[in-house]
């Protein structure tokens, strides 16, 4: 499952009008929805992703068994 995160997908505009506050709640949105169902979530990112993903482990780590980070 790879959510898209705030702001992404559409215009320049609608990507400046997000934070990495919008981005990082996207994110935990999908956690949320693939803990549901998973009972293993591995969750990863390239760049700023990568540490958005740093910050959903250190936040929810009963939900985020391992994280693949790519140039944090």
């Amino acid at each position: 499952h790879c959510p898209e995160l705030a702001g992404h997908g559409g215009t320049e505009a609608d990507l400046m009008a997000t934070s990495w506050h919008d981005w990082y709640e996207s994110a935990k949105q999908g956690l949320d929805k693939l803990a549901e169902t998973c009972e293993t979530v591995i969750v990863g990112g390239l760049s700023t992703g990568a540490v958005l993903s740093l910050m959903l482990a250190a936040r929810h780590p009963e939900k985020v068994s391992a994280i693949t980070l790519y140039s944090p």
